[in-house]
């Protein structure tokens, strides 16, 4: 099990990106216990659009990625 410090050191290379998504999700840990049915299906649905966003992204970097090697 990672330690404090190896999880701080972790965080603190994060993108700001990534740091923003960890601090949402360190919420939600915090307050799920007082969500009830229709919170949850909220924040799974934002969850579930933020990360087809991200996909949707990385499918054009990868695609790039392989435009280029194919130059190369």
């Amino acid at each position: 099990m990672p330690s404090r410090n190896q999880i701080n050191e972790e965080i603190e290379s994060l993108s700001s990106r990534d740091f923003e998504r960890v601090e949402r999700f360190i919420k939600l840990l915090k307050t799920k216990s007082n969500l009830d049915e229709s919170s949850l299906k909220s924040l799974y649905a934002e969850a579930g659009e933020e990360d087809r966003m991200l996909a949707e992204e990385g499918m054009a970097e990868y695609s790039k990625g392989l435009k280029n090697e194919d130059e190369q």
